[in-house]
């Protein structure tokens, strides 16, 4: 038990915290440390990627006692309503029902290197595409051109052609209500584009259309 206090303590919630309020810190810290935001900076780089990876750990941790206690608890009705983990959530349908959603594994630290930052023209790197995918709920929208795919989240967009390992990914800044910490470290009206490897697991990380 005093290993997941110290994990709830690493990622500044108590063990009241509901599993949706705990999952919504952490995004929050990620945002809050990841190392694209010290680019330039590497001393204060490496500070963010130790920090971002005890913060991956501690929500593995707590995401991993919450599946097990949801397999051992024999229904919704029998958890105890004091332990917040031990059944599922009934404000929210279970990971499964939910469609277009891929965050269950913690967002992993890019390696240090200069594709992890903003390029001289401003371009997204892969580490933040990659991120802003694993992050935001992108949800597919409907197109009329069959090999193409388009996805839409906050202010991004994405256009992805899986069969020729192509995506696009742009920042349009079109759908946020004030200021967001993503534009700290990916600016308004930048765009990226990604081909063959890249690319494909970039769209991995996509929900089904």
């Amino acid at each position: 038990m005093d290993e997941l206090l110290e994990q709830y303590r690493i990622l500044d919630v108590t063990a009241s915290t509901s599993w949706d309020q705990l999952k919504q810190a952490y995004k929050d810290l990620v945002l809050v440390w990841h190392p694209d935001r010290f680019c330039g900076h590497p001393r204060l780089q490496r500070k963010a990627e130790e920090k971002l990876k005890l913060i991956n750990l501690a929500y593995q941790k707590l995401s991993e006692s919450h599946r097990l206690a949801q397999r051992s608890a024999p229904s919704n009705q029998g958890a105890d309503p004091s332990q917040p983990h031990g059944g599922q959530d009934r404000r929210s349908p279970p990971r499964s029902a939910r469609p277009g959603r891929r965050h269950s594994r913690p967002q992993q630290a890019p390696p240090r290197s200069p594709s992890s930052c903003p390029s001289a023209g401003g371009a997204i790197s892969f580490a933040q595409a990659e991120f802003v995918i694993q992050t935001f709920p992108f949800l597919p929208l409907q197109s009329d051109l069959s090999d193409r795919r388009h996805y839409k989240s906050g202010p991004f967009w994405i256009e992805s052609v899986p069969e020729r390992k192509f995506l696009k990914i742009m920042n349009l800044c079109d759908s946020i209500n004030g200021f967001h910490p993503i534009l700290l470290w990916i600016p308004c009206k930048t765009s990226g584009i990604f081909l063959g490897h890249e690319a494909e697991q970039l769209i991995g990380l996509l929900p089904s259309p």
